[in-house]
């Protein structure tokens, strides 16, 4: 018997609960959230206890809380994803996600997967990396562009329709 979506969206949450919480000793809270709206649709990420659902379905309100890394000060990761039906209607699939390895709040890595928009697929996911490089910007000089803040670039992994 196929479980209902929002088991199967809580089930995913159970389970990255104790895969990151085994894999980097933190204390990570992952729960299904519903999102309102006319479709069924769900928002999985690391929620405190007692941490209400936004009453929008702005992606912006609904991330996690970010997790300190233990003895790592200032390191946090971020991961969250947003679950719709498949289009047989009886199981869930990402639509959206992000992760995000951060030094002081400032995303240090990031990889985002975004399907919502009908984005061409070389668009759909893409990662983000924040930091100075020499070299980087000695190769974009030598094409003729600046690299004033390297986050402004997108790298594409290719797209997931």
């Amino acid at each position: 018997m196929i479980q209902p979506l929002s088991e199967q969206a809580q089930v995913f949450a159970n389970e990255m609960t104790e895969t990151v919480n085994a894999s980097l000793g933190t204390e990570a809270e992952f729960d299904a959230r519903r999102i309102e709206g006319d479709i069924e649709r769900y928002f999985v990420g690391n929620y405190a206890s007692g941490v209400p659902t936004p009453a929008d379905n702005a992606i912006d309100s609904l991330r996690g809380q970010r997790l300190a890394m233990p003895d790592r000060p200032g390191i946090e990761l971020e991961c969250n994803w947003r679950f719709v039906p498949s289009s047989s209607g009886r199981w869930i699939k990402a639509d959206w996600s992000q992760f995000s390895l951060r030094v002081s709040s400032v995303p240090l890595v990031r990889l985002e997967v975004d399907t919502s928009q009908g984005h061409d697929s070389w668009l759909a996911a893409h990662y983000n990396i924040t930091g100075e490089s020499t070299h980087l910007g000695y190769a974009l000089g030598l094409g003729g562009k600046k690299a004033k803040n390297l986050q402004k670039l997108h790298f594409p992994v290719g797209g997931f329709s």
